[in-house]
């Protein structure tokens, strides 16, 4: 892997830890997401106590619920506050209207980066993994209409030892993704990696997807502030 210094990452634990592990291992800034503070100082700690050269300031907490969309909610809101304004001084709405979108059509290599399954035809855990690779692709879809060189990458931790008997330890498992994060030609070749099953490539299907998705996250949030109040 590439030096990875001033990258930002997302990490959590067993494959997620491993993989934030390593990026943190090469400069990454790394944000380790757990459910709680407790969780995520203690995936910290670990990092630190076996990595001592990992700068302990690159190592951030993002504590949300992912079972819970309003905690989901105020701690992306509150990341995005906190890393634009930590490192760069600049006010939020001009990072987000003008100086985000023309870093990401210009300079960046910004990548997406999601943990899929084989076993995407398994009831409801394969539905909801069938979702994540239909959500990458009409993401990626949908950036490349805008003009976008960020890239969505759905990866399957099996391809990359071909096992499938459980036998690849968290750190095999996430050699995959840590790949698809970092490596070069992933950037330059990024449809060479790409081998998702015949409904993850149904673009009508994803397009179906995504307005479901966002009529039921709109329902969802719209009776949570009506409860509020």
């Amino acid at each position: 892997m590439p030096d990875l210094a001033g990258k930002v990452h997302s990490g959590v634990m067993s494959i997620g830890f491993n993989i934030a592990n390593q990026l943190a291992l090469r400069g990454a800034k790394v944000y380790i997401g757990a459910r709680s503070a407790d969780k995520a100082q203690a995936a910290i700690d670990t990092i630190i106590s076996t990595s001592p050269t990992v700068p302990k300031h690159n190592l951030k907490m993002f504590i949300a619920d992912l079972g819970d969309l309003e905690q989901v909610k105020e701690a992306s809101e509150k990341f995005l506050a906190n890393e634009i304004l930590d490192s760069h001084g600049i006010s939020l709405s001009i990072v987000t209207n003008h100086i985000a979108p023309f870093s990401t059509a210009t300079y960046s290599d910004v990548r997406v980066v999601m943990q899929d399954d084989l076993m995407a035809n398994r009831l409801r855990y394969g539905h909801s993994k069938l979702a994540s690779t239909l959500f990458a692709s009409e993401l990626q879809r949908r950036l490349n209409e805008e003009g976008s060189r960020i890239l969505v990458i759905s990866v399957i931790r099996a391809q990359f030892t071909g096992r499938l008997d459980g036998a690849m330890t968290p750190l095999e498992g996430a050699n995959t993704a840590l790949f698809a994060a970092t490596a070069a030609e992933v950037s330059l070749e990024s449809s060479k990696y790409a081998e998702p099953s015949q409904d993850a490539r149904n673009p009508v299907l994803a397009a179906e997807l995504w307005s479901t998705t966002e009529t039921a996250v709109a329902d969802i949030f719209s009776k949570e502030t009506q409860t509020a109040w």
